[in-house]
């Protein structure tokens, strides 16, 4: 079966620094960011972001197009004094954020 172009989900990509004095694994980070994402706008609205990769301080997440400007609102103003998410770029593919790595 050939799902319609204009059915399919479009993503976004965000490249993003993790900013922290501690370690996290990709596992951990995942459940954190989701975590950010319901506190900023509830069960319901809250976008859901896929961790694509993770190393060094430096990640990259998925997110739904109609989701992508709440992801990259919840990443400038959520602030914890433990730990800041910085965005560096967004995307519309994952080979334009690797170029820039």
């Amino acid at each position: 079966m050939v799902v319609k172009k204009s059915a399919r989900t479009v993503y976004r990509y965000i490249l993003f620094d993790y900013l922290s004095q501690s370690g996290k694994r990709a596992d951990e980070l995942q459940r954190e960011l989701n975590q950010v994402m319901q506190q900023m706008y509830g069960m319901v609205g809250a976008p859901h972001l896929k961790l694509i990769s993770f190393s060094k301080g430096r990640g990259i997440v998925r997110c739904g197009r109609s989701q992508f400007v709440q992801a990259r609102r919840a990443f400038a103003l959520y602030i914890n004094p433990t730990y800041r998410i910085r965005q560096v770029r967004s995307s519309g593919t994952l080979k334009g954020l690797r170029e820039g790595l």
